[in-house]
């Protein structure tokens, strides 16, 4: 990965020393590094919208976001269930633009289910979700969601909070 950027609404202690890009011709010009970047001006849509149009022209351009890793922190703040057509698009080819899409949430009950259809591993820590059988999970519409109750519930009797575990949902 020769760029790193952090999608995130919020500037948590983790992220404190990294640079924060406050306009899309810094994303434009990012070649390599670590940076965060969130778009307060626009709603969340659109600046996800922004982001996808400066991917696929990554495509066509050196420096843009092609060649790296997005993470989307906390998605459940900001990410609906419903997803503009392009966007969704974008989330199922975004191989094709040299990326890998990390999403975070501090809960599974939250999750948008447009990124549960999608994702191809889960890595579960500690949550307040109160899952009393894999069948909350199943109507949640999660793949492989008999493995991710066991390990939910692993991690949750884990003394360490730190721990996690990695489940495969079977979409690869």
């Amino acid at each position: 990965v020769h760029k790193l950027l952090i999608v995130t609404q919020t500037d948590p202690k983790a992220y404190r020393g990294i640079t924060r890009f406050t306009n899309y011709d810094q994303l434009h010009d990012f070649e390599c590094g670590i940076a965060k970047f969130w778009d307060y001006e626009v709603p969340e849509m659109e600046m996800m919208q922004n982001l996808v149009n400066i991917c696929i022209a990554g495509e066509k351009k050196t420096g843009a976001l092609n060649n790296g890793a997005i993470v989307f922190e906390d998605t459940s703040n900001y990410l609906e269930n419903y997803v503009p057509p392009q966007l969704k698009t974008f989330l199922g080819n975004h191989r094709m633009y040299a990326l890998d899409l990390f999403f975070t949430s501090h809960t599974l009950t939250d999750f948008p289910s447009v990124l549960r259809r999608r994702m191809s591993h889960y890595i579960l820590k500690k949550t307040l979700d109160p899952f009393t059988g894999p069948a909350d999970l199943k109507s949640l519409k999660y793949s492989n969601y008999a493995n991710i109750y066991r390990a939910w519930v692993q991690i949750m009797n884990q003394p360490d909070r730190y721990e996690k575990i990695i489940v495969k949902t079977g979409h690869e």
